[in-house]
């Protein structure tokens, strides 16, 4: 169990909805033991890269005022602090001497460099000091300061060293001196200090804090940082989020922005800024989100694209992007108890987020897409590579690596999202179906849960209560996917009957030690449809199972077979298949499907009588086979090498013995 009392976020009592999250000890299955290698393998893998590239060297060569060269761009000190911080939150339940000593290196080279009125960062003290605070469209400045403020917490929280706490306090009392009520008003062209200090906020009582974050807000979408390089778009700086209708640009910055915008919300009472919060959440879902999770679907500017834009070749679906609708995400389940903000965290985690990292947790990707039409380059494992590369396999770092570190943080963390407490104090709430152990104190008393359970792969999920008061409350999501659900708790061997409630949650009460409550999804396989303004995938469809989105790779094609020239028959007749020896373990999907022999490249179009065919090559094209089509879970493609990827697949043309695929 975690020894600290709060994780990432931690609502104060006066805050709007004020559910508090609690730690939730990940034991087994996918999540729990994807926890452990990130604390035995995954940190230990970044502080090698951090350590052997420079991150460190900057700060020692600030320090000293030396002239040797500088490692990286102006915004590193974000990826060293992102790794501090997934480390904070580690030691809280797993010691490590390697990591505290890490730890305590950093911390001590971040006081020494701190300047006398809070300043800190490592590029501009040691290449640029007289340009501090002149690029606030690109200097990343309070953004990096950001990342301290949330390692500084992360820290405190997790270990009770406060050394960084300090230096977040003397940052964040500079910002108020220069850019609060009385200052310049500017703000950053990355948002993320706007959460960082309502988080600092929470931790000290500080309201000014609270206040300064509040700024930020409200300055953005005034055209402040001017059209720079990239446009107002890019930056968020275009409309104010209180008159906004959807979020643009730069899909991590919009993420980052909304979260930091909701944080605001709750902590000053704000009902309106929050309302447009959620209806911004709501657009974004709607008409800007993948079938995986996965946000931003333009590689210009790493954007969002307009709506129903929503290509799964050009996906660039950064694993940041997704963890960022996370965090919003879970910070909306909080402030309303609306489950279903916590369906959308579920197929994040279970889709976007998971496909960020490998099976042996030490190789990543930056972009998530959801066709690959050929293998890409395998990168190499001795230098960081450009983000931008279409890799046929997931990298050890990258040039800009902000995706790694970000994946540890958010899986030292994850324990912090699985449940929380009502605002009364008289229910306790799971939100993720994940196994493991759970002992909080509530108004009546301490309760001591056991969730038994191999969701996704199978059904059944079991709470047993180990410990319990005499008067609580029991709520568990049912998730908004399962056409019919189960459920019930049992008492002396006897089954009772326990409905779900119009928010789509079962609620128990008054439940004792020994006492189970029972929660069994339908995990029957579904073929999705996208919505008919999502042109790029018209007529095709994709195959779920519970919260997971199925792929097909090249790899399980039979031989000769092109991953384009595959449809699914017009009974596809899906079958689950258990696979022990397939990647690590993993529940596979099989279906029927087609394969029609690939066309001589004369020209790509035809009559469209006949879809899918071309005019003139028709006699050339060989006859179409049935072929039986094997889906992985889409976050486990690429772990068997460098291959294509495809998530929707075009359906077999009616009438025609499901012969030729039909792309419309």
């Amino acid at each position: 169990m975690s020894r600290v009392a709060a994780g990432p976020l931690r609502p104060t009592p006066t805050a709007i909805g004020a559910a508090r999250p609690v730690w939730f000890d990940l034991e087994g299955g996918f999540w729990g033991d994807w926890r452990r290698a990130n604390s035995t393998t995954t940190l230990h893998h970044g502080v090698r890269w951090l350590t052997d590239l420079g991150y460190l060297e900057n700060f020692r060569t600030a320090i000293a005022g030396r002239s040797e060269p500088y490692y990286g761009v102006h915004w590193m000190d974000s990826d060293l602090y992102k790794v501090v911080e997934a480390i904070g939150w580690d030691l809280a339940h797993t010691p490590d001497s390697e990591l505290e000593a890490f730890l305590d290196e950093v911390s001590e080279l971040v006081l020494a460099l701190q300047a006398p009125d809070g300043y800190v960062n490592s590029h501009f003290q040691a290449r640029a000091r007289d340009r501090r605070w002149t690029d606030f469209a690109f200097g990343h400045e309070m953004y990096t300061g950001g990342h301290l403020v949330q390692a500084a917490v992360a820290v405190h929280r997790g270990t009770g060293d406060d050394r960084l706490l300090g230096a977040a306090r003397r940052f964040a009392d500079h910002l108020w001196d220069r850019f609060g009520p009385h200052g310049e008003p500017r703000i950053d062209g990355h948002p993320g200090i706007e959460l960082a200090l309502v988080e600092l906020f929470r931790e000290t009582g500080e309201q000014r804090h609270l206040e300064l974050a509040r700024l930020f807000v409200d300055r953005r979408g005034h055209s402040s940082l001017g059209p720079g390089h990239f446009g107002r778009l890019y930056v968020q700086d275009a409309v104010p989020i209180r008159e906004a209708t959807e979020l643009t640009g730069h899909a991590v910055r919009a993420a980052y922005f909304a979260a930091g915008a909701t944080d605001v919300a709750v902590e000053t009472g704000d009902a309106e800024l929050l309302d447009r919060t959620r209806l911004l959440w709501d657009d974004l879902v709607a008409t800007k989100t993948y079938l995986t999770g996965g946000i931003g679907s333009r590689h210009f500017h790493e954007a969002l694209g307009e709506a129903y834009e929503l290509p799964p070749d050009r996906a660039y679906a950064e694993s940041c992007a997704a963890i960022g609708l996370l965090m919003w995400s879970q910070r909306l389940a909080l402030a309303t108890g609306e489950a279903r903000y916590a369906d959308l965290a579920e197929r994040v985690l279970h889709n976007g987020f998971a496909a960020s990292t490998s099976l042996d947790r030490t190789h990543f990707w930056y972009q998530n897409p959801l066709l690959r039409r050929r293998p890409g380059p395998v990168p190499a494992e001795d230098r960081p590579v450009q983000e931008r590369d279409e890799l046929g396999t997931r990298a050890p770092w990258y040039d800009t690596a902000c995706c790694p570190p970000n994946v540890m943080r958010t899986i030292s963390s994850l324990g912090w999202s699985v449940a929380t407490v009502t605002a009364d104090d008289d229910t306790l709430r799971i939100d993720q179906l994940m196994p493991g152990q759970l002992r909080t104190t509530l108004a009546a008393g301490p309760v001591e849960l056991e969730v038994r359970t191999r969701y996704p792969d199978q059904p059944t999920v079991t709470v047993r209560v180990l410990d319990a008061p005499a008067d609580w409350t029991l709520e568990l999501r049912l998730p908004s996917w399962s056409a019919a659900v189960r459920t019930g708790w049992w008492a002396a061997g006897e089954r009772r009957a326990a409905e779900p409630d119009a928010r789509g949650r079962l609620a128990a009460s008054g439940l004792r030690a020994g006492q189970e409550v029972v929660l069994e999804p339908d995990l029957a396989v579904r073929l999705t449809a996208a919505d008919r303004r999502v042109e790029a995938v018209a007529g095709q469809r994709a195959v779920e199972r519970g919260p997971v989105v199925y792929a097909l790779e090249g790899v399980d094609l039979p031989e000769g077979v092109d991953l384009l020239d595959v449809a699914l028959a017009a009974d596809p007749a899906p079958r689950v298949a258990v696979e022990d020896t397939l990647l690590g373990g993993t529940t596979a999907v099989v279906v029927r499907g087609t394969a029609a022999g690939a066309p001589r490249p004369v020209w790509p179009y035809g009559p469209a009588s006949d879809p899918g065919t071309a005019s003139s090559d028709s006699e050339d094209r060989p006859g179409p086979r049935p072929v039986e089509l094997r889906l992985i879970p889409y976050a486990r493609w690429a772990n068997r090498g460098a291959t294509t990827l495809r998530v929707w697949l075009p359906r077999s043309v009616p009438g025609d013995d499901g012969a030729r695929p039909c792309r419309t």
